[in-house]
């Protein structure tokens, strides 16, 4: 099992992950850490959890989006 340090919100989190991997999950928390940028330079700092939240249910929407228009 490999471990990976994640940057969000310039919080840094230590990530287990399958071997190999390491780089997916990276470019995986870009995208999370772009969508909670978003929310900060819009609401500001709303506390980690909050942005956390928000950015996931972003990620969300984008990712049924997606799927809509593939079906």
């Amino acid at each position: 099992m490999a471990k990976v340090s994640i940057t969000i919100n310039h919080q840094t989190y230590d990530i287990a992950c399958e071997d190999g991997q390491e780089r997916h999950i990276l470019d995986l928390a870009g995208t999370v850490d772009t969508k909670v940028g978003e929310l900060v330079a819009s609401i500001g700092q709303a506390g980690e959890a909050r942005l956390l939240a928000m950015a996931g249910l972003l990620v969300a929407d984008d990712m049924a989006v997606a799927q809509g228009e593939i079906a």
